[in-house]
Parts: C-alpha cells; sequence; structure tokens
C-alpha cells in the first residue's frame, strides 16, 4: 500500500511539474518576441568571361558587405583566392557596377559559388566555359559603338540581351569614363523603399523619400506615387 501511495505521489509531482513547464512555455511565447527568418538580399549577380578574363559583377539590388561574401572559384579544379573588389565608391559595400575578376586564358571549366555568410544564402552558382557557357546569372549586356570603328565621336549603344524570365528593360546602366560616371545622379528607382532611393552613379547622391508610395508596375520597373500634395524625394 505504501509503495502504491508512492508510486501515485510521484506521478503527481511529475504532472505538476509538466503542467509547469508548459504554463511557462505559453507564458514565454507570449511575451518574447519570435524569430523573424531571414531573407535572401535582392541582389543581382553575374558571372561572365570576357577577354582574358572571368568577371563576377554586381548588376543592381541590394549592397553587400564585401568582407562577408564568400566568393570560391576553380578554374580547371585549381581554388583561386579571392580577388579584391573594383570598387567605385570605396566603403566595402559591394555595388552595382562594381566587380572581381580572374585571369583566364584557357578552355578549362571554371566554377563559381557565391555565399552570403551573413545569412546563409546562395546567392550564385554554377559554370563558365569559353565558347560553351559564358555567363551565369544576370547577363552581361554588350556595348557597341555605331560606326564599329569605336573612335571617340562616335554614339555608344548597349544591348541587353533576351533571356526567358528576364527582362531587360530593369537593367541600371552606369555610364562611367576612365571610372568616372557621366551622370551626376541616377535613379532608377527599383528598389521597395519607403524611406530611399538609391544613387546608381557612384556619387552617391542618395535620394530621401518623404510620404512616395514605391510600387513595382510602372512603365519601365518601380516607380514612385504622389498623393499631390506635399510627397516628395529629396537628392541630398
Amino acid at each position: 500500500m505504501r509503495r502504491d501511495c508512492a508510486v501515485v505521489e510521484i506521478l503527481d509531482t511529475v504532472l505538476l511539474l509538466a503542467i509547469g513547464i508548459a504554463a511557462f512555455t505559453v507564458v514565454a511565447l507570449s511575451l518574447l518576441p519570435l524569430p523573424v527568418p531571414a531573407t535572401p538580399p535582392k541582389v543581382s549577380l553575374s558571372a561572365y568571361i570576357r577577354g582574358n578574363y572571368v568577371f563576377i559583377e554586381h548588376m543592381g539590388g541590394d549592397a553587400l558587405n564585401f568582407s562577408l561574401v564568400e566568393i570560391s572559384v576553380y578554374i580547371g579544379g585549381k581554388a583561386m583566392p579571392k580577388p579584391n573588389l573594383h570598387e567605385i565608391n570605396r566603403n566595402g559595400l559591394w555595388e552595382c557596377g562594381e566587380f572581381v575578376r580572374y585571369p583566364y586564358s584557357s578552355n578549362k571549366t571554371v566554377s563559381v559559388l557565391i555565399v552570403d555568410r551573413n545569412n546563409g544564402f546562395v546567392l550564385l552558382h554554377g559554370n563558365l566555359k569559353r565558347e560553351e557557357r559564358i555567363y551565369i546569372g544576370a547577363p552581361p549586356p554588350i556595348l557597341v559603338s555605331s560606326l564599329r570603328t569605336n573612335s571617340t565621336d562616335e554614339d555608344l549603344i548597349c544591348y541587353a540581351p533576351p533571356v526567358k524570365n528576364f527582362s531587360p528593360k530593369t537593367f541600371i546602366y552606369s555610364w562611367r569614363l576612365n571610372g568616372e560616371p557621366f551622370t551626376e545622379v541616377l535613379l532608377p528607382f527599383d528598389t521597395d523603399s519607403s524611406s530611399s532611393a538609391k544613387d546608381y552613379s557612384g556619387n552617391g547622391y542618395n535620394a530621401v523619400v518623404n510620404g512616395a508610395t514605391w510600387v513595382s508596375n510602372g512603365k519601365i520597373g518601380g516607380c514612385y506615387l504622389f498623393d499631390g500634395i506635399n510627397d516628395n524625394i529629396v537628392v541630398s
């Protein structure tokens, strides 16, 4: 009889302990904020072969902390060291128009894997090979002169190669001469933001959005809607 009572007391204790833990869990979940799942950065990268180099270029979207970007490149099975970033703004961020490059003068396969170590997302991966697959990711634009003689009095024409499920209308072209931007301010309004509009000229004139609403269905890409009263975008 005493053994039965002891067993009952132990079961009661375990049951009360389980109820207490469950109650504490419910209270903790109701008071503590739930972790927000990480979202991948909205960025477009391209790896392509041009001349005697393999380029990996930021084609638009969110800036990346270059020190937290893992770039794994193998040429013919040989691991290549991470190169320096060809920067425009020199702020440690990998931004539109900036690139890394690797010497490439063979027909060996180039394997590319780019991972954002900040959140573990794979940003770009695939293989390249001269005369077989010359780019992965966003297609690089083709720049030609109007008379094909590359003289200084010709017009420059930029072509965006058509790709399935990709709209070349939303390409952002940041024109530069010897690394210096042609434009003072370049605001394509391509990023969904209620607070700022990115300047892609490289001059750093990011704009402050006051009240305007971003929408994705503009005439070409995104745009802002104004209320006609006091909404504005100010370039600083």
